[in-house]
């Protein structure tokens, strides 16, 4: 697995509009393979905090789970 970011990710184009810099992080390290327990250690988060996140970010894309919100931020420039 590749380091994890040291703050949460800038907001790239139309970011800032559909995700917060905590959806943004949290679907960031999920995307480099991090578990929500390891993403919970890494950002100080409670694991519940994490998973809220996600099911967030699956309903801000339209996805309806991780692989698919990946995909679609990656579709759309957000993560890289």
């Amino acid at each position: 697995m590749s380091k994890p970011p040291d703050h949460p990710p800038e907001p790239r184009d139309g970011a800032a509009a559909l995700l917060s810099g905590r959806q943004l992080l949290v679907l960031q390290l999920l995307a480099r393979g991090y578990t929500p327990g390891q993403i919970a250690a890494l950002a100080g988060l409670a694991v519940p905090d994490v998973l809220a996140a996600l099911e967030a970010t699956y309903a801000a894309l339209g996805a309806h789970d991780w692989c698919g919100a990946v995909a679609e931020e990656r579709r759309r420039a957000l993560i890289v």
